[in-house]
């Protein structure tokens, strides 16, 4: 029965897509932080951007530019454009396209307000928020219909399967980035930490 009323309650739950991805040149990106004092976060986010050495799918912390890594990850949580409400302040995304024309995926981490995520792909990017979504409710530091939330705005999709002895099994399905825009079971990726140097 308990199985029954997770799914029913999935069944008709709103669809919304909320996320978003704000995409720019690291020229425009700099300026923005720059406008709204937050230019001590210009060095390493030129830094993140342009990844001399191909860093990808990791969850980046730093010693040497701790503040300033905790001043970007601040960065993506503010609504800078005025959106109000419909802004989602943990989930929105900064595509920079680098000096070199290559573009990397920075978002703010859900488990450590110091660090940001970064990837090359926005599928991984994806992946690696709902195995933070994931690692925070095993925590108890979110609910269930909170973690939920977080992955519909994130568009992609929790399903949820309780057993009657209590245990749960989760799984998250996600829109490919295809012009087909096919539906299938999202990899939930655990990002490593990696030190920025």
């Amino acid at each position: 029965m308990r199985s029954f009323l997770v799914v029913l309650s999935l069944l008709v739950a709103p669809v919304v897509r909320g996320q978003t991805v704000v995409e720019m040149d690291l020229k425009s990106a700099k300026q923005v932080l720059s406008n709204h004092k937050m230019g001590a976060a210009c060095e390493i986010l030129t830094s993140l951007a342009n990844n001399y050495k191909q860093y990808t799918n990791i969850r980046v912390q730093s010693h040497r530019q701790r503040n300033e890594l905790a001043l970007l990850a601040e960065a993506m949580r503010t609504d800078f454009d005025g959106s109000g409400t419909s802004y989602i302040p943990e989930l929105t995304v900064w595509a920079i396209m680098n000096d070199t024309g290559g573009r990397t995926y920075l978002v703010a981490s859900l488990i450590d307000r110091r660090a940001v995520l970064m990837t090359n792909d926005l599928d991984y990017l994806k992946g690696m928020m709902a195995y933070e979504i994931m690692s925070r409710l095993r925590r108890g530091e979110i609910s269930l219909d909170q973690a939920r939330r977080k992955a519909m705005f994130l568009g992609i999709e929790m399903q949820v399967d309780e057993k009657e002895s209590g245990k749960r099994t989760i799984s998250f399905f996600g829109h490919g980035t295809d012009e087909d825009q096919l539906v299938g079971k999202l990899v939930v990726i655990e990002p490593p930490d990696f030190t920025w140097p």
